[in-house]
């Protein structure tokens, strides 16, 4: 983390609490599989691990589970929110940056994922099902022996979120040149309330307004 903010100058880094990350995602993976494929969580592993763990017999059934895929959206929405002050800073004002991605995951378990109560579990993480894909059997040569496994692919979509320390405008001395060569200095300060078409004052949520 740069420690940089929007006053500082150079490059800024998201501020906690950040989106969840690969571990998090197969954990919530985990648990799904251990519920609603009926198996024991000692069964439901992650598909790639440091230290691989000795696979079960070969007329064991077991699953393993692994994230193979983000695919992320490309510009993501960012917009400013002047109602929010970091802890350790005493400028208000973040950017919040909101990106979708899409999860290939490898694992087993599938009519059950249809089910809203099942997926809520994935609300923590930000995730809702999006596609299960079909089997596909991929049988595998191990001490000699063909030994059986059906791969099912499942897609998530995503959202997260990242908060930027990128502060409000606290003041500005403008300079105005004209064709004629005429400078004028406006003092600029931002603008706390807002006056509607209809009448009302509000407190202005996203963006700064200047007055002169």
């Amino acid at each position: 983390m740069s420690g940089n903010t929007s006053a500082t100058g150079g490059f800024v880094t998201d501020q906690p609490p950040r989106p969840p990350t690969g571990d998090q995602i197969t954990a919530a993976m985990q648990q799904m599989i251990v519920a609603l494929g009926i198996l024991p969580g000692s069964l439901v592993r992650p598909r790639w691990q440091p230290m691989p763990p000795a696979q079960p017999p070969v007329t064991t059934t077991w699953a393993a589970v692994g994230m193979t895929q983000v695919e992320a959206d490309e510009y993501p929405y960012i917009v400013h929110d002047s109602r929010v002050t970091l802890p350790g800073q005493t400028a208000p004002g973040v950017d919040r940056m909101t990106r979708h991605a899409t999860l290939t995951v490898l694992g087993a378990v599938r009519d059950g994922l249809y089910l809203p109560q099942n997926m809520e579990p994935f609300s923590a993480i930000g995730a809702k099902l999006l596609a299960v894909h079909d089997l596909a059997r991929n049988p595998e040569v191990q001490n000699q022996q063909y030994v059986d496994r059906i791969d099912m692919r499942l897609e998530f979509r995503q959202q997260f979120e990242r908060v930027y320390p990128i502060f409000d405008l606290a003041a500005a001395d403008i300079v105005l040149r004209t064709d004629t060569g005429i400078s004028t200095d406006i003092p600029v300060e931002p603008g706390s309330q807002v006056t509607w078409d209809d009448g009302t004052t509000r407190w202005d949520e996203g963006s700064t307004y200047w007055r002169e």
